[in-house]
């Protein structure tokens, strides 16, 4: 499968001896891997709707479908040039691009291409396309916000927004330069009772309409979700908490063999953002695990110490004492690589991956739109239909 072969190809890349031009055939394996991807998943099912409506003029009551308007954008002017995959391929260039600018700040530089390949290959960068060109856009952010300059860092979260609105959840991580012990413990209580704020609103809905703007967007896509019988709020514990474990520890332990700094404290807070959002929110509602993944960053960086360090935090003990953490990072990302296998429609995505090469003769419209309808029969044949345009 070429999902596996992609990853195995990032991990020996990075956990090999490192050269100059590591980060370049980290950006060549990212950009080929993606871009020359059949359409995969489901979700481009509806990207593929909003291409055609857009492009092709052929809308319907099913396809009114609403986005972002930088992604509109980005589908009119390639699409019109080359065809949906034209989208596909540049978001892999936006996407790689993106990731190899960042990666210059490690020493390690293809770290940040594993960890991200690791955790998000499936979910993000092959079905959440609008969000990863968003995530990309915090990427290249990052310095203006350890550098504390909140203006530019703005504009960088507001220029992600215009491809996935989740964006502007960052614009809170300005918060994390405040330096109040009481301040930041509130917010971390704040995180750990969601998950109760959501439970108790999926029994009383009445809670979030004196939460909420009624005729706001957000309380209607809440309301949605706590309405759905499919997304509806269960917490699931199982072996997967063991990777979730292990990059607890990772954290722990590098926090402390690390100096102390401002760029650590703001790393850490950021990571802490990813573990109360994907570990214990994302657990009572996983939809909303979308949300960490703005935590990414800051994850890469708080981790970058057991690979060489970056320019971010300072390392001041040998190598050999991060073989542990080593370890236990491999384990976590181990673990986020198989999740989608335990995911029925990702799954079924994975075993069903083909490239432009083995499918070129079925690249036209009228045969997208076709594969894209029997696609939305195997969602319906396992009960997944509402996932589905068309």
């Amino acid at each position: 499968m070429n999902y596996v072969l992609y990853q195995i190809a990032i991990i020996l890349l990075t956990v090999l001896k490192q050269n100059k031009h590591s980060a370049l055939i980290g950006l060549l394996l990212f950009t080929l891997y993606f871009g020359a991807s059949y359409p995969a998943g489901y979700d481009w099912i509806g990207y593929f709707a909003n291409y055609n409506c857009l492009t092709n003029n052929q809308c319907s009551d099913a396809e009114g479908i609403s986005f972002e308007i930088g992604f509109n954008i980005i589908t009119y002017i390639f699409g019109s040039i080359g065809g949906y995959q034209a989208i596909i391929f540049t978001t892999a260039i936006i996407n790689g691009v993106s990731i190899f600018l960042f990666s210059k700040n490690f020493k390690n530089l293809t770290f940040p291409f594993f960890l991200l390949s690791g955790i998000v290959a499936w979910p993000l960068y092959t079905e959440a396309i609008r969000q990863s060109i968003a995530l990309s856009i915090i990427l290249l952010g990052m310095n203006s916000f350890f550098q504390n300059k909140k203006i530019r860092f703005t504009l960088f979260v507001l220029t992600a927004s215009a491809f996935h609105i989740s964006a502007l959840t960052c614009l809170a991580f300005n918060v994390f330069h405040i330096k109040s012990k009481p301040l930041n413990t509130a917010l971390l209580l704040l995180g750990l009772a969601f998950p109760v704020l959501i439970f108790s609103a999926s029994n009383s809905p009445i809670i979030i309409d004196q939460i909420l703007a009624t005729n706001s967007t957000l309380f209607s896509k809440l309301a949605f979700y706590l309405a759905s019988e499919n997304y509806k709020p269960n917490i699931v514990i199982g072996l997967g908490i063991i990777p979730d474990i292990s990059l607890v520890i990772a954290l722990f332990f590098i926090y402390k063999k690390t100096s102390n700094s401002t760029s650590k404290t703001l790393a850490f807070k950021g990571a802490i953002f990813y573990i109360v959002v994907a570990m214990i929110i994302g657990r009572s509602m996983p939809v909303l695990t979308r949300f960490a993944w703005y935590g990414i960053p800051f994850l890469i960086i708080s981790l970058a110490p057991a690979f060489k360090g970056s320019q971010y935090i300072k390392t001041n003990n040998s190598l050999k004492r991060y073989n542990l953490e080593k370890v236990l990072i491999l384990v976590f990302v181990a673990g986020q690589i198989i999740r989608p296998f335990t995911i029925e429609h990702s799954r079924l995505g994975i075993i069903d991956q083909n490239t432009i090469f083995t499918r070129i003769n079925y690249l036209s419209d009228k045969q997208l739109e076709y594969y894209a309808k029997s696609k939305c029969g195997i969602l319906h044949d396992i009960n997944l239909g509402y996932l589905c345009t068309y």
